[in-house]
Formats: structure tokens, C-alpha cells, sequence
């Protein structure tokens, strides 16, 4: 019989399939200041960044919905924040009120991109094959993933868990990218490309406020952990890291996905531990290989399992 792996050896051989997932939307703006002539303005990019695995060797992999939407559809907001940047940099100092009017008259072009960093710090551009929308709001519809193509070969990957089986106190760890890492001035390239690793364990199994059911844990995470898998000890994936609650207080996060059984399949969810800023993360388990459903809520992130 095959020795047995060890909790280390299987995270280890588990993070290469993690990717950090980069969805970017540039902008050119055409600015009017004052009675001058138009200035053409390319400010800083907006960049949302989550977390993504590989569910087979063939680049297939595996994110949070709200993750890729800005690529799907930029929201007004990025289209207001970019003229917004692009009247500053074109008119300096205005006040308020005048900087608002230019922004509001700017013409803004947005051009979406979305690609993923692997673990050996390779960009390859991504694309989306299925998309399942955030829903806001109380009435979670469990539906916030996404299956993305990546044109890649012999990929390390990771194999599904049966979440069907999982117990009240079973080891969890959840694998991703939190911004704290990404951001940090003091931690350097290498380490920016490298899945961190949360540990946890199963709490408690719930239901939402729909009524679906959903898993406990108190395995930590952090925005930027969205669509990151949530692993047994043996590596395989239970669910998938969702979103993150922001609001402070003694609730934590929530972790989404569904079971499969002989008649479909079920979503769950799970929440996870808050930070002492505040801050904490969900994660989902693996949605189903016959489609896509995830979640988001205004407070909380969820995910789904395959």
C-alpha cells in the first residue's frame, strides 16, 4: 500500500495548482478643463484580484464570480472612478464641485482584460467559459462562480472531495491570495505568487437565510482568498473560498457550496473566522461538474464546489 502523505506534504503538492487571479479594466478618457482643449488621459487601471485552481491538466480552472465580473461587465462605478482619476490628473486642483461637473462630462472608453499569475510566476491570459453572476442582497441565490479556459497543458491540478461525507470537527485549510500579501512593501515578488495556507475545522453545518444548507468553520481568510479551494487534509477540494465580511463585530464569515447526491445537488456554506481589523472570508464548496452556482452577499462571500 502507498504511504501515507502527510497534511504538509499534501498542501505542498496542492499549491501549484493555485493561481492568483487578476482581472484588470484600463480606461482612456477624454477630459474637458475649463475652456481649454481636450486632454486624452490613461489613468492607473482598476484591478480586482482573487484566487483560482486548476480542476484539470487541460487549464480549466476554477474562481468566484464576483471575482471576473469587472471583465464580464464593468460596473458604472469603474467608469465613474477612472474619470474621476482622469479630471485630476488633467485639471489639478479643482474644487469639488467643478471637478464633479468635468467628470461627469468625461468620455470613457474601458477596455477589460483578465489573466492569472501561476505559482513559477508565469502571466497567461484567461477567458471566461461560464459565468455565474453575484447576486447582492438578503435573498442569496448560492450562484458566484466562474469556469475559466486558460490555453495550458499538463497543469497541475486538484482532485474533488465528497462533501457529502464531511464531519462536524474535520480538518479544513483554505488556499489563496490575501491582499494583505500582495500589498505588503516588505515581502518580495516571489512571495506575492506563492498560495498562503488558513487552517480550520468544520463547526457546524447551517442554513442560510434561503434555507440552503451551509458549513461552519472557523478556518480564517481574507479578501483576495475569493475562489480559492477550501482542501482536506488529504488536499482534495470541499468547497471554494467565496467572499469576505468587512463589518467588525463577533460574527465571522460564511463559506458556500453544494453536495451532490443521487437526485442533484445542495448548497452549503460555511463561515469562517474574523480578523482582529474586522475582516474575514468565506469559502464555497466545489461546484457541480454539471454547472455553476455560487453566490455573494453584500457582507459576506461564498463559494461552490464542482
Amino acid at each position: 500500500a502507498a504511504a501515507e502523505v502527510s497534511v504538509q506534504e499534501a498542501l505542498l503538492r496542492a499549491k501549484p495548482a493555485v493561481a492568483l487571479v487578476i482581472t484588470e479594466v484600463t480606461a482612456e478618457v477624454v477630459v474637458l478643463c475649463g475652456g481649454g482643449p481636450e486632454k486624452k488621459i490613461s489613468p492607473a487601471p482598476f484591478r480586482e484580484t482573487g484566487t483560482g485552481w486548476f480542476l484539470s491538466p487541460s487549464g480549466w480552472m476554477i474562481t468566484n464570480g464576483h471575482v471576473v465580473s469587472p471583465a464580464q461587465q464593468p460596473p458604472k462605478s469603474v467608469a465613474e472612478q477612472q474619470a474621476r482619476a482622469a479630471v485630476r490628473e488633467a485639471c489639478g486642483n479643482l474644487s469639488p464641485q467643478v471637478a464633479a461637473a468635468a467628470a461627469s462630462r468625461a468620455r470613457v472608453k474601458l477596455e477589460p482584460s483578465l489573466y492569472v499569475i501561476l505559482s513559477n510566476g508565469i502571466r497567461l491570459p484567461a477567458t471566461v467559459a461560464k459565468y455565474s453572476p453575484p447576486v447582492a442582497g438578503e435573498g442569496m441565490s448560492g450562484r458566484d462562480l466562474a469556469l475559466l479556459r486558460i490555453e495550458a497543458a499538463d497543469m497541475p491540478s486538484l482532485k474533488l472531495a465528497d462533501s457529502a461525507g464531511a464531519k462536524l470537527g474535520d480538518k479544513i485549510h483554505i488556499l489563496g491570495f490575501p491582499g494583505v500579501v500582495l500589498s505588503h512593501e516588505l515581502l518580495n515578488a516571489s512571495a506575492k505568487v506563492e498560495a498562503s495556507v488558513t487552517n480550520g475545522a468544520i463547526s457546524g453545518f447551517k442554513q442560510d437565510v434561503a434555507g440552503q444548507a451551509v458549513i461552519q468553520t472557523d478556518a480564517p481568510a481574507a479578501w483576495g482568498n475569493s475562489g480559492g479551494p477550501v482542501v482536506t487534509s488529504l488536499g482534495e477540494v470541499l468547497g471554494v473560498l467565496t467572499f469576505v465580511t468587512m463589518q467588525g463585530g463577533a460574527e465571522g464569515g460564511i463559506v458556500q457550496g453544494h453536495r451532490r447526491d443521487g437526485t442533484g445537488s445542495e448548497t452549503g456554506e460555511a463561515r469562517g473566522e474574523r480578523h482582529g481589523d474586522g475582516r474575514s472570508a468565506v469559502a464555497d464548496r466545489h461546484p457541480p461538474r454539471t454547472g455553476l452556482e455560487a453566490r455573494e452577499h453584500d457582507r459576506m462571500g461564498c463559494a461552490t464546489r464542482p
